[in-house]
């Protein structure tokens, strides 16, 4: 029962490490395009000269866009509420208007767990995370409706796995909500009881907290859901997929996950880390193969974890090698994929995924003059193994 519960924490620490990819099927290419960027090339044009005049030269330069950087926090400040949807919960992530003597909320991450299991849990393998939210702040309501991103958590984790993200993503002017799949979460995980709820539950509870976010008095007003993107990582990069399918679903993204059954063409984006060893980078080269408008980032020296909340203070940590005489190798590899040197920091992973979703976002649904050229962030923020462009993934509709 201890190995269960030490378990239960690894799964809480690594946010989503565990597999849960029963809706994907593996790559059967792993051939990648050539990398490819969008930068505007530089041209020189001659004039001819005649035999009457003095030769003159003119040149004319076309000089590259500078390209917009979205990995510093948006304009706005944010705030964060949460939704009961029955059975489960849901956070929201909103433009908002803080006091000045506000304190930005703190999650406790052994909350997720049954309280009657939370005295199994040693305290060295949980941990506090800034959400840089503000609890239930007066929501901006400048006559405009911001649009929406939903988030899905991967296998064995919960709702808060990403704060760092989403709250970042709202602060460029969007409201992000994300809700627990309760049938693979961190609880069902620790008492043993994965599974049940309806077919395709997990998109079914993005649907219903859709639902839900259009109905609150506050929050329903200010959220454009004529404009609505999904995003996951790991098993919730497959909800992203399938979710896609939905009418409300306007473009989609996929972290760290794999190829759905069903290919939806809407605009997208594919997050790779290179040396992923809990979904093989592969299976999501599977994806965007088929894919006709979208982007693939493929992180250097990046793994499963790397997107996730927990994975800095894993990295801090130096690893979990400590726990490997109780949990086995094996177990520990998984927590640790991605969160450990020679890995890059996970803020540089999170860096990357910030800029790329914030600028997506933007073209897609608020001008994509203001989201600038699509340009590879290796020289400027970690290199990328690859990034390739196919389509047009910024104005695709």
């Amino acid at each position: 029962m201890r190995t269960r519960f030490v378990l239960a924490a690894l799964a809480l620490i690594a946010a989503g490490c565990g597999g849960g990819n029963t809706d994907e099927t593996a790559a059967t290419t792993t051939t990648a395009a050539p990398t490819t960027t969008m930068a505007a090339p530089t041209t020189t044009d001659a004039a001819v000269p005649t035999t009457d005049a003095p030769t003159t030269t003119t040149t004319t330069t076309t000089i590259a866009p500078e390209p917009v950087m979205f990995t510093e926090r948006g304009p706005y400040g944010v705030g964060i509420a949460t939704l009961d949807l029955g059975d489960r919960l849901a956070d929201v992530y909103y433009p908002a208007i803080p006091e000045l003597d506000a304190q930005t909320e703190i999650f406790d991450s052994l909350s997720v767990f049954p309280e009657e299991l939370q005295v199994f849990i040693p305290d060295e393998l949980t941990g506090e995370f800034d959400t840089t939210a503000y609890r239930d702040a007066l929501v901006v309501n400048d006559e405009q409706a911001f649009p929406v991103l939903v988030f899905s958590h991967g296998f064995g984790g919960f709702r808060q796995t990403s704060t760092f993200h989403l709250s970042h993503v709202a602060s460029w002017g969007f409201v992000a909500i994300t809700t627990d799949h309760l049938e693979r979460g961190i609880a069902a995980q620790a008492t043993g009881t994965l599974g049940g709820g309806a077919e395709n539950q997990d998109v079914l509870d993005v649907l219903n907290s859709l639902d839900a976010l259009a109905a609150h008095p506050e929050l329903g007003p200010v959220s454009d859901l004529d404009g609505v993107a999904i995003t996951g990582h790991s098993a919730g990069g497959g909800t992203s997929g399938r979710a896609a399918a939905e009418d409300v679903i306007d473009a989609y993204i996929t972290i760290a996950a794999g190829t759905p059954q069903t290919v939806i063409q809407k605009p997208a984006i594919v997050f790779i880390a290179e040396n992923d060893e809990t979904v093989a980078p592969e299976r999501s080269y599977g994806l965007f193969e088929q894919l006709e408008d979208a982007l693939l980032v493929n992180i250097a020296n990046a793994g499963h974890n790397s997107f996730t909340d927990s994975c800095a203070g894993i990295y801090d940590l130096g690893g979990l090698g400590m726990l490997e005489a109780l949990i086995g190798a094996e177990q520990v590899a998984r927590a640790e994929d991605g969160c450990k040197a020679p890995a890059i920091r996970p803020e540089l992973a999170y860096d990357v995924l910030n800029h790329y979703t914030v600028q997506f976002l933007t073209a897609q649904f608020i001008d994509p003059a203001a989201a600038g050229p699509l340009v590879d962030l290796s020289e400027t923020v970690t290199p990328l193994i690859d990034f390739q462009v196919t389509g047009d993934p910024l104005t695709a509709s």
